[in-house]
């Protein structure tokens, strides 16, 4: 049996607290903010990183042997747990330790270790140690970057880019826009696209939704002040593009105080959509 790779080093003192402390430690309090939601990111970061894998692999794979082969040797994180003796590390409420030794528990476990890693280290630690993990012997494949060609690209040979066409003629300028007048103010109608305003688990569904549908996962920083009886609440939303080269655009995107962490949460939320440019909020004016 092949020896196990090993696992990529995580050394940021929050990103380790995260990974070796259960859930149920864990609270809004903290500084990672959501504790699934680091989770969430590793399981994006394993499946593209699994994807890729066998994509490169030559000869090529078909996409249904690509699917096949990343279920097959989809990685046993119960038997891992123990082989690289993570177990132990882990701190959890007496009555919650049953629930590591499972197979749920064990894989997000490593979700957030992924994830952790991703973060800290970028794509290319994770994407070594998941090939040499599921696939041991085989040569990893190279991270590609915007200077690569993708022709150059093993698996893709047979995609080489086409020279663009030439170019059409230019279309025509688009209209200026309408504006009308109101009390002496000028009034811009705002964008057609806009996002739902009527409660807060709708308007964070919409911006959690449409940011992975374009590649990007989102963490919920949160911080509270001021009296245990009446905090207010410091909430930031922090979309992390899902690059080959590493995070992108992890920076905050949006901030919200709120009397809670919910309110606090939602207008971050309204004003990362906004930010992000996906958008208008029906009631931007809103103020909680």
């Amino acid at each position: 049996m092949d020896p196990l790779p090993p696992l990529p080093p995580i050394t940021d003192q929050d990103l380790v607290l995260a990974v070796y402390s259960h859930e149920s430690l864990l609270t809004e309090h903290d500084n990672f903010g959501d504790p699934k939601s680091l989770a969430s990111l590793g399981s994006y970061v394993l499946e593209q990183a699994l994807s890729f894998h066998y994509l490169m692999k030559q000869p090529a794979l078909s996409a249904q042997e690509i699917e096949n082969q990343t279920h097959a040797n989809y990685p046993n994180f119960l038997h891992l747990l123990h082989s690289y003796g993570l177990r132990k590390k882990i701190l959890c409420y007496p009555e919650y330790s049953a629930t590591i030794d499972t197979e749920e528990g064990a894989t997000t476990i490593f979700h957030k270790y992924i994830g952790a890693s991703f973060l800290q280290n970028g794509i290319g630690t994770v994407q070594e140690w998941v090939s040499r993990l599921v696939d041991p012997g085989s040569p990893v494949p190279n991270i590609p970057t915007g200077s690569h060609r993708l022709h150059q690209l093993g698996g893709f040979q047979r995609f080489q880019r086409q020279p663009p066409p030439p170019p059409a003629q230019p279309p025509p300028p688009p209209p200026p826009p309408s504006y009308s007048y109101s009390q002496g103010s000028i009034h811009i109608p705002p964008p057609p696209q806009s996002m739902p305003s009527n409660n807060s688990f709708q308007i964070l569904a919409q911006f959690n939704m449409t940011a992975h549908q374009r590649g990007f996962a989102v963490t919920y920083p949160a911080r509270s002040e001021g009296p245990h009886h009446t905090p207010t609440w410091h909430v930031q939303c922090c979309p992390v593009f899902l690059s080959f080269s590493g995070p992108v655009n992890g920076e905050p995107r949006g901030e919200g105080v709120g009397k809670n962490q919910k309110q606090a949460k939602e207008l971050a939320a309204r004003q990362a959509w906004i930010a992000m440019g996906w958008g208008h909020c029906k009631d931007d004016d809103k103020r909680i």
